[in-house]
């Protein structure tokens, strides 16, 4: 597929979240830049590195179709004209479920190429509450 023209990160992260809800993979791949150095971490997942990598992921994790809806809150944005990174909330709803689960934190990093702008990072990680719903973390229990 013809990678994407993204006008602004915005723009980039809107498709990208779309791609995911429909489980396009066409269009994820189109999302993402097929230059060096693109990193992917989906929760509790591994450290994925290089397009075929991340997309590999995102062939397997489509495989089961669509089945998810997002809620994304922005949390925070950092970046120059060539490199933005944004956090998120993802709030999601899986189909047959009630009740959303608990956020997603996520970063989402876009790269301007000549084409405009494109994905070069995502990394989930569930919530303290996703993790621990009992307890919150102390300073005793919290990496860094």
């Amino acid at each position: 597929m013809t990678p994407a023209h993204f006008a602004t990160p915005d723009a980039a992260e809107a498709a990208y979240y779309r791609a995911f809800e429909r489980a396009d993979y066409a269009r994820m791949q189109s999302i993402w830049w097929d230059g060096e150095g693109v990193v992917c971490v989906h929760p509790l997942g591994p450290v994925l590195v290089g397009i075929d990598a991340v997309l590999a992921s995102w062939r397997e994790l489509f495989a089961g179709g669509p089945g998810l809806r997002f809620e994304v809150r922005l949390q925070g944005s950092i970046g120059s004209d060539a490199l933005v990174v944004r956090t998120v909330a993802e709030i999601i709803r899986v189909s047959g479920e009630s009740t959303p689960r608990p956020p997603i934190i996520a970063s989402n990093g876009y790269r301007r190429v000549e084409s405009g702008w494109r994905m070069v990072l995502h990394h989930a990680s569930p919530t303290q509450e996703h993790l621990r719903p009992a307890a919150r973390a102390t300073a005793a229990t919290t990496l860094h």
